[in-house]
């Protein structure tokens, strides 16, 4: 594995995990209505919610590279944790933003977004597929023709 593909999978993996600990909502700052009398779920912790699979598949991934377990040391189970993480955190923004606008999204949530999303570019190579598309490009405007 490259060394930037290694630091963006361990930076990916540390920011899901640790996704997880921190609140996944948050009261709204602009509202002054008053609290409401039941405790919405992700209040607390992301384990409220989806944390613990988000967790338990950033671990599963971490210990597959460190010990390097053949079928969890693959850059497809790696593009599967990070989907699988962008798609919970994301399902739980959009089901969220539907209640009365009393909470937004929490430091957890978006932690775990940027964190799946990093995993999954760090694994497909974007950066350098980027680049690479970006110099064929000019390449072939380049010519005269």
């Amino acid at each position: 594995m490259k060394r930037s593909r290694k630091i963006g999978t361990w930076v990916g993996l540390v920011l899901i995990g640790g996704g997880a600990f921190l609140p996944w909502i948050t009261a709204n700052p602009l509202t002054q209505e008053p609290a409401l009398l039941l405790y919405p779920a992700g209040l607390g912790s992301g384990f409220e919610v989806w944390g613990v699979l988000t967790l338990t598949l950033a671990l599963a991934a971490a210990i597959g590279i460190r010990a390097r377990v053949r079928w969890l040391d693959s850059p497809t189970v790696r593009i599967g944790v990070g989907l699988v993480s962008l798609s919970v955190a994301t399902e739980f923004i959009v089901r969220g933003s539907l209640m009365s606008g009393q909470y937004v999204a929490g430091s957890g949530v978006l932690m775990t977004i940027l964190g799946g999303a990093i995993l999954v570019a760090t694994q497909l190579d974007f950066p350098q597929s980027l680049a690479a598309s970006i110099a064929l490009s000019d390449h072939r405007f380049s010519r005269k023709q």
